[in-house]
């Protein structure tokens, strides 16, 4: 019997969600790796990037896992994508020490964010992906707004000082730099 290629579409992602259901996570992984395959823009690719993701990522694949997560961060917003957004920055920043890409996502999650709690680690992982790559002049914004964030802690007002004074030193304002020293 004939069946339309969205029939095939939803049948090939359901058959690879009923084994996620089931918890047969190395067929699912299988089958949304080949449901991906097969159709790259399909109905349920958000779906499947995202659950590929997870089963890499409760592996320890954080390259794999990190691949999942960004194709569904690149489709912000949709159900998944402020948890993508996370998990994305997460495994670049702390796994992959792909700074770049880490503050690509943080700076995204910034934006997307929903809860105070996931916006403030946006404003801590930018910052300390820009400190990384010793962004100063582009990390002096997301500084003084993190100094002045109701929720952030003493660390944060630390880092965040810190670079304010690198940012001020690369200017050759050694006052204000050493004033920023003082209050770290």
């Amino acid at each position: 019997r004939d069946i339309s290629t969205a029939q095939q579409d939803s049948l090939a992602y359901a058959e690879a969600e009923v084994q996620l259901s089931n918890g047969n996570f190395t067929n699912a992984l299988q089958r949304f790796e080949a449901y991906l395959k097969n159709y790259p823009e399909g109905r349920y690719m958000i779906e499947a990037n995202y659950y590929t993701g997870e089963i890499h990522s409760s592996r320890k694949e954080w390259a794999k896992a990190a691949e999942g997560y960004e194709a569904v961060a690149a489709k912000v917003p949709n159900r998944f994508g402020e948890k993508s957004l996370l998990q994305a920055a997460r495994l670049n920043f702390f796994d992959l020490k792909q700074y770049e890409k880490a503050g690509t996502y943080y700076a995204s999650l910034k934006e997307f964010a929903s809860t105070q709690e996931n916006k403030l680690e946006a404003m801590r992982g930018l910052l300390r992906s820009q400190y990384q790559l010793e962004k100063w002049p582009e990390a002096q914004d997301n500084a003084k707004e993190l100094l002045v964030y109701k929720s952030a802690n003493a660390d944060d007002k630390v880092l965040a000082n810190v670079v304010l004074a690198r940012a001020a030193e690369a200017d050759a304002q050694y006052d204000l730099a050493i004033s920023y020293y003082k209050n770290v």
